[in-house]
């Protein structure tokens, strides 16, 4: 693809990538049947038309994405204000938005989503980091047993984490 030399990040999921570019716009390709590529288009989630073979931009437009991460079906990202935004598959909690609906454009969880130091994506789950002007606290947010529950819990209360990664169901 031309203009590949200019990303900064990238973030692989189930069937969707993910790249930020160095002047912060945020562009994925790949299946968007879940709305994980952040476009938009709320007439692909659930329809099997939605593969975007090439990058496509998020329909925002934003210029201030600095970093991002690839869930089983959804997306996460943070802009360089350090707030936290997700879109895609929700059907755990894994957006933390109290819903358990897809969403097809960047949302903002709730006013707690600040601060935020790191991200990462698992298959149906989200971890975080957040600055609390002391240290980092560990978060994560999905299904808890047979029910979802997307309120963001605290994982080591006290701990100052410096890096976090999320797997497929870990």
């Amino acid at each position: 693809s031309t203009g590949a030399s200019d990303w900064s990040a990238i973030a692989a999921g189930v069937d969707h990538t993910v790249v930020v570019k160095w002047n912060g716009t945020l562009w994925a390709w790949g299946n968007n049947k879940n709305g994980q590529l952040g476009d938009g288009n709320a007439a692909s989630i659930d329809t099997r038309e939605a593969t975007r073979g090439t990058p496509t931009q998020e329909a925002g437009g934003s210029r201030n994405w600095s970093t991002s991460a690839t869930g089983g079906y959804h997306t996460v990202a943070r802009q360089s204000d350090r707030t936290l935004w997700t879109w895609g598959f929700n059907s755990s909690g894994q957006l933390c938005d109290g819903t358990n609906g897809s969403k097809a454009l960047p949302t903002q969880p709730g006013s707690w989503a600040t601060n935020m130091s790191a991200i990462a994506a698992g298959g149906a789950h989200t971890v975080a980091l957040k600055w609390n002007a002391f240290l980092d606290m560990f978060w994560t947010w999905s299904s808890v047993g047979t029910a979802v529950d997307s309120r963001p819990r605290q994982i080591g209360y006290g701990s100052n984490w410096s890096v976090i990664a999320a797997g497929g169901a870990h």
